[in-house]
């Protein structure tokens, strides 16, 4: 198992951070804190990573301590869920039932499209 941790020092002093666990079959990226521009390319360069492991047949994202969520946000879900799945990898996003993430999917009517 490989697990990696990508922390984005923000200016109020909260930490976002993205940790990456390599299992068997699966790879687990779990972001906490605030998902927005200032994280888009480390979950970018996270999915990459995880796309070309070659054992992982899926990704799960667990966005359940994420703080805050922009478009930025949004869109880097969006990428990583095409990402993976372009390459016929199983995508899964780990989301709370309330909160910021799943108010903003809602608003955006990609509720049903994250599954």
């Amino acid at each position: 198992m490989f697990t990696a941790v990508i922390e984005e020092e923000e200016a109020v002093g909260a930490r976002p951070q993205i940790s990456i666990t390599m299992g068997a079959s699966e790879a687990l990226l779990e972001i906490s804190g605030e998902l927005d521009m200032a994280l888009e390319g480390e979950v970018a360069e996270a999915i990459e990573r995880a796309c070309s492991d070659v054992g992982a047949a899926a990704i799960a994202v667990d966005v359940t301590q994420v703080t805050f969520i922009d478009s930025s946000g949004l869109r880097s879900l969006v990428r990583a869920r095409m990402a993976a799945t372009s390459r016929g990898i199983t995508f899964r996003l780990i989301c709370p039932e309330s909160g910021p993430v799943p108010r903003l999917l809602e608003l955006a009517r990609l509720k049903g499209w994250f599954g």
